[in-house]
């Protein structure tokens, strides 16, 4: 099941960034799924990171940030059979990393 969704993680990230990320780890624990990804930033965002625009590359993550997730956990609940739900995402901009999980539904 991990090798699935860290397959899934890295064709999201290709999605909106155009490249994979550099690293994907899964772990499943009970009904949560912790999923750490890096090199997470596209190119726009990382240049605007460099400049010192970190409210900008914020705003436009923000922006995209619901559909991404909510298709990324749909495909995550399809490919396992179980249905999940997000428990907390958090993006770290200054280290290009984002944490996620999400929990089974009861």
């Amino acid at each position: 099941m991990e090798d699935k969704i860290k397959r899934i993680a890295a064709q999201y990230v290709k999605l909106y960034r155009g490249r994979g990320p550099q690293y994907v780890k899964v772990n499943v624990r009970h009904e949560l799924i912790h999923i750490y990804l890096k090199g997470v930033l596209s190119n726009m965002g990382e240049l605007l990171i460099k400049q010192g625009a970190v409210k900008l590359a914020e705003m436009a993550w923000n922006e995209l940030r619901e559909d991404i997730l909510d298709s990324f956990i749909d495909e995550v609940s399809k490919e396992v059979g179980k249905e999940y739900s997000l428990v907390s995402e958090k993006t770290d901009f200054y280290e290009d990393a984002r944490t996620i999980i999400i929990k089974l539904d009861s």
